[in-house]
């Protein structure tokens, strides 16, 4: 819930409100810290500058991105995922909080995990590859 009034307080984040979905299913069991994380690879306009200094602005129609799943080693959902990359089929993929949203209706698991085994349990970071990445923030 936001507070538009300025008195002090925005919101209270809560990461059990956030939901991962990936092909229908949702995710859970992640590393501790991050859960999920995105980048969009281009920027939305580039901007050309000619040598008298007058700019002009190019509209990027390439709104693909990456996103990483950070899970637990742990986590039941990682055979989910391990699935979807040897399948090579595609999926959507939809994270959401309280006012933010990330989804992609065309996605692809694209890298396996990097790892290792410790005496304690670590984190297996999954590579989303996204044709159409969207952004949103949610009006409360």
């Amino acid at each position: 819930m936001q507070n538009n009034d300025n008195s002090g307080l925005m919101s209270i984040y809560n990461a059990k409100n956030v939901s991962i979905i990936v092909d229908s299913t949702s995710l859970f069991g992640f590393q501790a810290g991050d859960m999920v994380s995105w980048t969009q690879a281009e920027d939305n306009v580039n901007l050309v500058i000619d040598a008298q200094g007058t700019g002009t602005g190019s509209e990027s129609n390439d709104k693909h991105g990456t996103v990483t799943i950070h899970l637990s080693q742990a986590s039941p959902k990682m055979k989910d995922l391990n699935d979807l990359l040897a399948a090579s089929k595609y999926f959507s993929f939809t994270a959401k909080s309280d006012n933010e949203m990330i989804e992609s209706k065309h996605s692809w698991v694209t890298k396996a995990p990097d790892g290792s085994f410790s005496n304690t349990l670590t984190a297996r970071d999954w590579g989303l590859t996204c044709v159409n990445l969207g952004y949103t923030v949610l009006t409360a």
